[in-house]
């Protein structure tokens, strides 16, 4: 072999060694990262504060999702009729901000309101934030929005009448205190 040849080998190889020595210590930085993997799709088409978006696959029906407008506002939403291809969702929030092609992504998180008797007086939106300036609410349990309803409880049947103290209305329609059904006499 000529002396440009062998040169050029040994070249190569220092340049080998040198990317390898490179990579190792990039992919060591790497692995020392921590990644979200997050799921975006595009707003496909937006009126009366319903959106359709593609390319979320895997959103489940009452998921809450965000909606990232052009200037930066987050409005959420909750995905609720599931198609193949596209994912309907309601907004709970001003729709102007956002436009055709703006980006959404999911929460994987199914919305859940607090609940609780320190609700009684309070204002709150859909998605249980106050809005009444009481302050924050403590916290506490949360339950689903969409979930079975509870059993209806056994009650009393009516077993005395109630006078409304007006005559036309005691005598035509009977009322009694109780639940289940009409008193007659």
């Amino acid at each position: 072999m000529s002396k440009i040849v062998k040169k050029k080998l040994k070249q190569s190889n220092i340049i080998k060694r040198q990317a390898g020595t490179g990579l190792k210590s990039l992919l060591r930085r790497f692995k020392k990262l921590k990644f979200e993997y997050v799921e975006c799709g595009r707003i496909d088409s937006i009126a009366d504060g319903i959106a359709r978006v593609y390319g979320l696959d895997g959103v489940q029906a009452g998921e809450l999702l965000e909606f990232i407008s052009s200037s930066g506002t987050v409005i959420r939403g909750m995905a609720l009729n599931l198609e193949k291809e596209f994912v309907g969702a309601v907004l709970f929030g001003n729709d102007a901000a956002l436009k055709e092609g703006d980006f959404s992504r999911r929460t994987k998180s199914i919305i859940s309101v607090p609940t609780g008797l320190f609700l009684r007086g309070r204002v709150l939106d859909p998605l249980g934030q106050p809005l009444d300036n009481k302050g924050a609410l403590p916290a506490t349990k949360q339950e689903l929005i969409e979930r079975k309803a509870p059993g209806i409880q056994l009650r009393a049947r009516i077993d005395s009448p109630m006078a409304t103290g007006i005559r036309a209305v005691d005598s035509l329609v009977p009322i009694g205190n109780g639940y289940n059904g009409r008193l007659d006499f």
